[in-house]
Parts: C-alpha cells; structure tokens; sequence
C-alpha cells in the first residue's frame, strides 16, 4: 500500500479511484505476478518456507505469575516481496463500505479498467512481462476481502454480465473476472482512508 498511495505520483497511473471520500474505505488489488514483475522472495543463504521448531513441555506463566506446564513452539519465516515492475500491480481505491456492505456502484467497470491497465492483458488473464519473454508468465490475480468478495459472488450470482463468472478448479467453486481469479486477503480492511 506504500508504494500504490498517491494519485499524483509517477505510479498513480495504476490507481483506479472508485469514489469514496470518507475513513470507511477498502481497495481491490490486482498483481501480474512472475519472474520479472512481482514476486515473493526470501534472504539468500536462509531456507525458503515455515520452520519450526518444536520446544518441548515447559513452565509457563499467567498473568497472575501462576505457573503451569504448556508446549512451547518456535516459528520463523524469512521473507519478502519485491515488486520489479510497478505496470503489474493496479489498485482500485476508495471503495466505500458502509455497515459492512460495498456502496460503491459499477463494481465491474473498475474491474474492466484494471484489468486494462496491465500491460499486454491477453483475455485469459494472463500476460507477458517485459522483455519479450512468452506469454502466460505471469499470472493474474484479484486480491478483495471478504465484503467485496461476497458483493461481487451476489453479482456474479445474479449473473448480469459475462466477465463476473462463477468457476470451478478442483471441483470447488471461485468467482473469477475474465477468467482472472478474484482471491481473499484478509489483510485489507474496510478502514482504510481515502487516498488522493
């Protein structure tokens, strides 16, 4: 969200403002991911992935300082993400969410407007990084939370449009724009500011 924050910025071009105005917004983003766009990364010489380390039975203490015998496990995962090609990531902003329901109308047509603001969108979602490397490396994906989502299900439900279509990969069902898979983040809340 750092880096996608500012309209006028030199990136603001990959930030499709929906409307809202007040402190009770959320944002749809939507990531070419790839080798050459944006992808997760982790310390060179670490391991990739969830380590764990189990501690064993020890003392544990309350917040009384009473103790008692609990399992102690340690987690640690090292990683990152990098973004090498700022054209991949678009934001749709300024979504109003007003008692848990999206209020903001044309959903869709900012879905549209993002999708074509990626470069070289094929109608399958997916597109070429740069440098003239094949087509299909890089995947697309829509990432919403759980009140978006559930306003674009009810859409694609009500199926009104031919984008908004309810898919099914291993014989469970998605909502996917284009054939683009729409993914929760539950990391986007609908407290987020308005940005201008």
């Amino acid at each position: 969200m750092p880096r996608f924050s500012s309209l006028s910025a030199n990136n603001g071009v990959n930030i499709v403002d929906a409307g809202g105005t007040g402190s009770t917004n959320t944002s749809i983003w939507l990531v070419g991911w790839g080798q050459n766009t944006v992808h997760g990364l982790f310390p060179n010489g670490s391991k990739a992935g969830l380590q764990v380390r189990d501690l064993g039975e020890v003392p544990v203490y309350d917040a009384n300082n009473n103790v008692f015998q609990g399992y102690r496990t340690h987690f640690k995962w090292d990683c990152g993400l990098t973004v090498r090609d700022w054209r991949f990531v678009v934001r749709i902003a300024n979504i109003n969410v007003t008692a848990g329901a999206v209020t903001t109308t044309n959903l869709v047509n900012y879905l549209i407007t993002a999708a074509n603001k990626l470069p070289f969108i094929s109608a399958a979602g997916n597109s070429p990084p740069p440098g003239g490397t094949k087509p299909g490396q890089v995947n697309t994906v829509f990432y919403v939370n759980r009140t978006v989502r559930a306003a674009l299900d009810q859409q694609a439900m009500a199926k009104t449009n031919n984008f908004l279509t309810i898919e099914t990969r291993d014989s469970k069902p998605y909502t996917a724009f284009r054939g683009i898979p729409i993914r929760i983040c539950d990391q986007l809340t609908n407290a987020e500011a308005r940005v201008v």
